[in-house]
């Protein structure tokens, strides 16, 4: 696990004026990776690759030096087996100056070299299965880093070239360099990019602020990202906020059925959050009546703030909230959207039928503790 930086330290980026030219060169190699962690092993090879080595990191004892000065100075941290990470404040600024400097294309080909020759050799006693397990997941990451950098570089020829970019990988454009990143994305892949950051945002927890602010002003409409960015808002705790985010559209697209579902599904969600489940029904039903479909067959609303709010129609335990919830569920199965929250609602209420039908105790007790009045 790494070290957490004292209250009393000094910011990472102010720490950086001051590092001596190893120190320096150290710093900007483990910026190129982060907010992963860089094997010591790999900073090595990269040290002794021909280009570098003019940069002021000539062998392992300046490399070691290197590392020492910025573990001292609270730059970078020590993890698992001598692994270094750099803080995130710090590795941004860091790529900047690299890239102002020229250093950042021959770094970048640096690493390209590594990843043909292979980036990290199999363990003593590795079987050769388990060996290329390792190899394939460590061409990805070196993948990964490749194309952020030649992103932040600006040379997209490069960038496409490394590998199709997958949601995943554009995911990692959220950390820690989104505006950057994000703005140097080819338009035709920018909608995707903003998606995956914000997906990427949703598994973590993450801040968003930023993020958010970038993703609104680089989608084609201000209803592109309007799901996901309300989510986050719920996430923060920010309930006023996620609902306004349908109230503040401009006119024209608040009344489109798009934004009428995603403004009853964030208030269901509300709503759910809230113990209210009677109010989140009649908003789970608004959002499904704004997307149409018919009675037969209903046609499910893709967001996030929707799937979670269902947990709801779980805890009333109605048999007119159990027949919605089985039709939202069997309807999922056509349009297949890929939101964890109908699984979790399904799940919950076969616990409840299966707790009544046992006799074990009141069926939604357990439910009603965990998820009734959060807030």
């Amino acid at each position: 696990m790494l070290s957490e930086p004292s209250p009393t330290s000094v910011p990472a980026a102010d720490a950086c004026v001051s590092l001596s030219p190893a120190g320096r060169s150290v710093a900007r190699l483990c910026a190129l990776f982060a907010p992963r962690s860089l094997p010591l092993a790999l900073l090595e090879r990269l040290v002794k690759d021909a280009a570098l080595a003019a940069l002021a990191v000539p062998d392992a004892r300046a490399l070691h030096d290197g590392i020492g000065e910025l573990v001292e100075a609270r730059v970078l941290f020590r993890g698992a087996n001598g692994a270094v990470a750099i803080e995130s404040e710090a590795a941004l600024p860091l790529l900047q100056e690299a890239r102002s400097d020229g250093w950042l294309p021959p770094l970048l080909e640096a690493v390209e070299r590594l990843r043909e020759r292979g980036p990290l050799a199999p363990q003593p006693g590795d079987d050769a299965i388990r060996a290329r397990m390792a190899a394939e997941e460590s061409d990805r990451k070196v993948a990964e880093v490749l194309q952020r950098g030649w992103l932040l570089a600006g040379d997209i020829s490069r960038f496409k070239a490394v590998a199709t970019p997958t949601a995943y990988d554009l995911g990692l454009l959220a950390e820690p360099f989104v505006e950057e990143a994000l703005r140097a994305v080819p338009p035709a892949l920018r909608g995707k990019a903003c998606r995956a950051c914000l997906a990427h945002a949703i598994r973590r927890c993450a801040p968003a602020d930023a993020l958010i602010d970038v993703c609104q002003e680089l989608a084609e409409t201000p209803l592109e990202h309007a799901d996901d960015v309300a989510f986050l808002r719920v996430l923060q705790g920010d309930f006023e906020a996620a609902i306004g985010v349908f109230d503040d559209l401009p006119a024209a697209l608040r009344d489109a059925a798009p934004a009428q579902m995603g403004r009853a599904s964030t208030c269901a969600l509300v709503a759910m959050l809230r113990g209210d489940d009677v109010a989140a029904a009649e908003h789970i039903a608004q959002a499904l009546s704004a997307l149409g479909g018919g009675r037969k067959r209903l046609l499910f609303p893709e967001a996030r703030t929707f799937a979670l709010s269902l947990l709801a129609l779980a805890r009333l335990d109605t048999s007119a909230s159990t027949d919605l919830l089985d039709r939202i569920v069997a309807a999922r199965v056509w349009s297949q959207p890929q939101h964890a929250g109908v699984d979790l609602a399904e799940c919950a209420a076969q616990v409840k039928a299966k707790s009544q039908a046992s006799g074990m105790r009141p069926a939604g007790t357990g439910l009603n503790e965990l998820f009734a009045g959060v807030y």
